[in-house]
C-alpha cells in the first residue's frame, strides 16, 4: 500500500517517438486538425474540401487548393504569369523575401488570375494566397487584378475575387497608391457611377 503512495502516476497517455511515427508523417500524408487535435489522412482530408469531419474546423486553404475546389477540372486557364514584383524603390532585403516566398509556396506573386468554369459557366477569378507576403499588394498584384478584371469584360463574363491581403506593400511605397488610382477609374468604369475608396 504504501508503495502505490509513493509511486508515481501517469496521468496521460505518452505520445510514441519519432522512430515509431510513420515515416511519411512528415511528407504530408497525415494533417492533424489544430482544434480538436484529431489526425486524418490528408487525401481525405482534401476530399472533404479542407473541413475537418470531426469538429468542421475549415483549414486555410491555398491559392491552388481554392481554384481546385471550385474551378472544373481540366478548365482553369492561368493569365499573367510572367508578371513578377521587382524592387524599384531598392528597398532592403525585398528581393531577398520575394525569391523565399516564391520558393516556399511556388508562386510568382500573391495572388493567382486566370480563366475557368464553375459548374459549366465561364468565369475569370482572382484568388490571394496569405502565404505570400501575407497577401499584401503590390504594383504586379494590383496590375494582375486590373487585367482579370479587364479580361472578364471583354469576355463578358463574372469576375470573382478571393480576398486574403494584408493590405498595401510598404516595400513598394506610393506606387502602391499609384495603382488603386488605376483601380478606381477601372471601378468607375464599371459601375457608371461614383466609387468611394475605404480609408482606415
Amino acid at each position: 500500500m504504501f508503495k502505490d503512495l509513493f509511486s508515481k502516476k501517469r496521468k496521460y497517455a505518452t505520445i510514441p517517438s519519432e522512430r515509431t511515427q510513420p515515416t511519411k508523417m512528415n511528407d504530408g500524408v497525415m494533417t492533424k486538425c489544430p482544434t480538436c487535435k484529431t489526425i486524418m489522412y490528408s487525401r481525405e482530408l482534401k476530399k472533404h474540401d479542407y473541413v475537418c469531419t470531426k469538429c468542421d474546423h475549415h483549414f486555410r486553404l491555398t491559392a491552388r487548393d481554392r481554384i481546385n475546389s471550385v474551378i472544373d477540372v481540366g478548365s482553369f486557364e492561368e493569365l499573367d504569369v510572367s508578371l513578377l514584383s521587382g524592387n524599384p524603390l531598392d528597398f532592403p532585403d525585398y528581393e531577398e523575401k520575394l525569391a523565399s516566398d516564391q520558393q516556399k509556396t511556388g508562386l510568382n506573386e500573391a495572388i493567382i488570375t486566370g480563366r475557368g468554369q464553375m459548374e459549366g459557366l465561364p468565369v475569370v477569378i482572382g484568388v490571394m494566397d496569405p502565404r505570400f507576403r501575407m497577401a499584401s499588394m503590390g504594383t504586379v498584384v494590383g496590375e494582375k487584378i486590373k487585367r482579370a478584371i479587364e479580361t472578364a469584360l471583354e469576355d463578358r463574363v463574372p469576375f470573382i475575387m478571393f480576398s486574403a491581403s494584408g493590405g498595401a506593400r510598404m516595400q513598394e511605397g506610393f506606387l502602391v497608391s499609384c495603382r488603386w488610382l488605376k483601380h478606381l477609374s477601372l471601378c468607375k468604369d464599371l459601375t457608371k457611377n461614383s466609387c468611394r475608396l475605404s480609408q482606415s
